[in-house]
């Protein structure tokens, strides 16, 4: 074989290799919008159930907080003091809509930490025993001191799940999860801001739990947008790749 054929010979192996390269790439990249189309239909059912769970705890926590003056009573006292079986209703729908809704988004964005999954059923389970355990000091004081450990660790667990997953958000989504913290921080601030304005009472707590169901459905909003745009870029890099 002479240097000619030999360089032909070799010409017509990189165009080989090349289609084959084509050819997985565009299986991969077909394979990568099976997968994206099923999570952008999935995230649309979730983000349709979103709205149902926004609307839900908006009006359940509106509902319980204002049946008395919640500048003057916490939902506790409104809940221990005559409105017992609602404000247990409302715990247990609350906890378990925030524990599916959270493990949902968890799921579609491929986090897998055990331990904010802990955290976050730890959460949903502080909520419940919070509206079991009565809040009465006068008649119940050891009762009363339970009370306000499962309420704090309610709290707690949720918002360090939410800074671990919103953490892991910047790997694949920087902007939608620099808006996340910003939103948490409003938040926790105004809901600091409250307390310190109006003192221990219902104001705070229905803003926390209400700030904390809007701040997770713009979350979802934010990731389903962030997802399609994604969807779009990888269809323009493909395009271009196969014009070339």
């Amino acid at each position: 074989m002479n240097l000619f054929e030999f360089e032909e010979s070799l010409e017509e192996v990189n165009e080989q290799v090349e289609e084959i390269q084509s050819e997985i790439y565009a299986y991969h990249l077909e394979e990568k919008k099976r997968k994206e189309a099923e999570k952008n239909e999935d995230m649309k059912h979730v983000t349709l159930a979103s709205s149902f769970v926004l609307l839900y705890v908006l009006w359940s926590t509106y509902d319980i907080g204002t049946k008395l003056d919640p500048k003057e009573h916490t939902i506790s006292q409104i809940g221990n003091y005559g409105f017992r079986l609602e404000f247990i209703i409302w715990g247990i729908t609350t906890g378990a809509l925030f524990l599916w809704y959270i493990l949902r988004l968890f799921e579609l964005e491929d986090f897998e930490n055990k331990h904010v999954v802990k955290w976050v059923g730890l959460s949903s389970l502080f909520l419940l025993l919070t509206v079991l355990t009565p809040s009465m000091p006068e008649l119940f004081p050891v009762f009363q001191v339970f009370h306000v450990i499962w309420a704090g660790a309610f709290g707690i667990f949720l918002l360090l799940a939410m800074v671990f997953f919103v953490k892991f958000l910047a790997e694949d989504a920087r902007e939608v999860s620099v808006r996340a913290f910003w939103g948490m921080g409003i938040v926790v601030f105004g809901t600091l801001l409250l307390i310190v304005t109006f003192g221990n009472v219902a104001i705070w707590e229905m803003f926390f739990v209400s700030g904390i169901v809007v701040f997770l459905f713009l979350l979802t909003l934010g990731l389903e947008r962030h997802d399609e745009q994604e969807e779009l870029l990888e269809r323009m890099k493909f395009k271009k790749k196969k014009d070339n």
